[in-house]
């Protein structure tokens, strides 16, 4: 029965360490994996940030182009008629979309949606 360091492991945490380690235990595999799995995730991160980049660039290009509209003495004022029933319809419809699909994966689709 080999000593486990008791200077680096918690003393409430001592019932769950294996005082024998398992004999095919292998830390560069180990750490293999961690490596892998970090780079998975920083890329899977930057993925989601790119896609959210995207949808607010084009959101803050859609109504810079209503405010310039606006300053160069444009006749629609209303949002809504400036760019039109399914303009308007498609950028709420892709945020109320990206909800649902939030709710459906955490088991919660059915439930009331709150909107911001």
């Amino acid at each position: 029965m080999s000593k486990t360091k008791k200077d680096t492991i918690q003393r409430k945490d001592w019932k769950f360490v294996n005082a024998d380690p398992d004999p095919d235990f292998d830390a560069d595999h180990n750490k293999r994996v961690i490596a892998k799995t970090i780079k998975k995730n920083e890329a899977y991160r930057r993925k989601k940030k790119r896609a959210y980049k995207e949808k607010v660039d084009e959101r803050a290009e859609a109504i810079s182009t209503y405010i310039q509209s606006l300053k160069q003495g444009g006749r629609e004022s209303d949002i809504n008629k400036y760019f039109g029933r399914r303009e308007m319809a498609r950028l709420r419809g892709e945020e109320i979309m990206n909800k649902l699909n939030k709710l459906k994966k955490n088991g919660k689709a059915g439930k009331q949606i709150i909107y911001n």
